[in-house]
């Protein structure tokens, strides 16, 4: 008996063509989820491209960075497809957010101590924040946003939100209350620990010699 015929057959060939396109899978079921290991930034994309072209249309994608109890890589696959019986009828895709890996990452097999898994998890957090800022700016490029993160203001008194990570936003538009909320709204749990936090016009004048001196406005 072959390696290939221990596996699950509903999800038999599409396995064989990942690992046969140098994706390396580690664990699957007869319900449409997979997982691979995570070698390269450009993964997500060929198992992404691979499943659909083998015909999945509702793909969803885990790409899965630990730190604890050890470092490790790896990405969850889920197919969502009939013969699976998993896809529910108020399944939507929800849109595609891409987040760029730091290129400083943790080697294989190295160990980090409580300093640097919190530098290298802000590392990580400002790379996260600066694509958020980057596609929120494609939407209203008339707003500034500001991560708490972001070096000029790290260590400044700003609001903060209990448990929450913060993107302050200035020269917010009232008039595009809803457009702003409906961009948040489109990328669904992505965002659930971040909050924007929009400054009035009150706020933005209080700490309008900060944000000059920081160059901000």
């Amino acid at each position: 008996m072959s390696w290939y015929d221990q596996i699950e057959e509903r999800v038999r060939e599409i396995i064989y063509t990942l690992r046969n396109s140098g994706i390396n899978t580690i664990n699957s079921n007869g319900k449409g989820y997979i997982e691979a290991e995570w070698h390269n930034d450009s993964d997500a994309e060929t198992i992404f491209r691979i499943c659909h072209n083998a015909g999945y249309k509702s793909v969803r994608l885990d790409c899965v960075w630990t730190t604890f109890p050890m470092p490790q890589k790896y990405i969850k696959i889920r197919l969502y497809d009939k013969k699976f019986g998993n896809v529910p009828e108020t399944y939507v895709p929800k849109s595609f957010l891409k987040k760029v890996i730091p290129k400083e990452s943790i080697e294989e097999g190295e160990r980090l101590d409580s300093h640097e898994v919190t530098r290298h998890f802000k590392r990580m957090t400002v790379t996260y924040h600066g694509e958020i800022i980057k596609y929120f700016k494609g939407y209203f490029p008339e707003m500034i946003f500001v991560s708490q993160f972001d070096e000029r203001i790290r260590n400044e008194i700003m609001p903060t939100e209990k448990d929450k990570q913060m993107i302050y936003v200035l020269n917010y538009d009232l008039r595009k209350e809803q457009e702003f909320g409906e961009v948040i709204d489109s990328l669904g749990s992505e965002l659930k620990d971040i909050c924007f936090y929009k400054l009035t016009k009150e706020q933005t004048e209080k700490q309008i010699e900060l944000f000059k001196k920081l160059k901000i406005l």
